[in-house]
């Protein structure tokens, strides 16, 4: 009788063992948007960047099967919220998403912010948002810059900011004369105008508005945690070993 019980016992604990196995096993679906020199969609014979050969490197040493998808970035915050993507990069930090979802540790980049305006622009900006009242300022949908946009929006109807899907559509209205200003990350920036041939047609002009770093952002109720403290210790091994300090001397960062 008692042989038959532990039988069952390991009979009922293969079963229970299999499901969570096969879902580890499971290809995590990681939402990114073109972000040169980050994460350059656009490279050839692959997409590539510093934030894609950290990602692809630190899951390989899981061997965590991913796929990386290439999303305007509101739809991909709603399509994390949703469940229809695992992870979503790069993210920075706030308390509110840090209530709704994991994050890495180790940061996988460090951005600084700054306002750009075309070449022959006279606007001038040394720190004070309100210089720059009476102007409209280009972001992205959705994003969070490090900083409080308010100071940079609607102000007595003098100056306005101006959401787009992407930053190289920002970036694009800015050449046209249709916004005078977009906040960007100023590597981000550079290779976007790079990209259009443009960079003789833009400035940056004064300090960085802000600066902070970016992260893989988990969802929390569809990851298991096991797998996102497990990526979080690869990064600290990654860290450890010289690893990412070699990435990102390979990008100049």
């Amino acid at each position: 009788m008692r042989a038959r019980l532990s039988y069952l016992f390991l009979l009922f604990a293969t079963m229970t063992c299999q499901p969570t196995k096969a879902v580890r096993q499971l290809e995590l679906k990681i939402a990114t948007l073109n972000y040169p020199p980050y994460v350059d969609e656009h490279a050839s014979p692959q997409p590539t960047g510093l934030a894609v050969e950290l990602i692809e490197h630190a899951f390989g040493r899981m061997d965590q099967p991913i796929a990386i998808e290439f999303l305007p970035f509101k739809r991909s915050l709603s399509n994390l919220e949703s469940g229809r993507i695992d992870a979503l990069f790069p993210m920075r930090k706030t308390p509110e998403r840090e209530s709704r979802y994991d994050f890495a540790l180790l940061p996988l980049l460090k951005q600084d912010i700054q306002i750009f305006v075309r070449a022959n622009s006279t606007i001038q900006f040394s720190g004070n948002p309100g210089q720059l009242a009476g102007y409209s300022i280009g972001v992205l949908h959705g994003a969070s810059y490090g900083i409080d946009l308010k100071k940079f929006s609607i102000d007595g109807g003098n100056k306005k900011l101006e959401p787009s899907s992407s930053h190289e559509m920002n970036f694009r209205k800015l050449l046209a004369g249709r916004m005078d200003a977009v906040l960007c990350s100023r590597l981000v920036g550079l290779a976007i105008l790079k990209g259009l041939n443009a960079s003789a047609d833009v400035k940056m002009i004064g300090p960085p508005v802000g600066s902070y770093d970016s992260y893989i952002m988990f969802n929390k109720n569809k990851v298991p945690y096991d797998v996102i403290a497990k990526f979080r210790q690869t990064m600290t091994d990654m860290n450890n070993d010289g690893t990412l300090n070699r990435l990102r001397k390979k990008y100049k960062q």
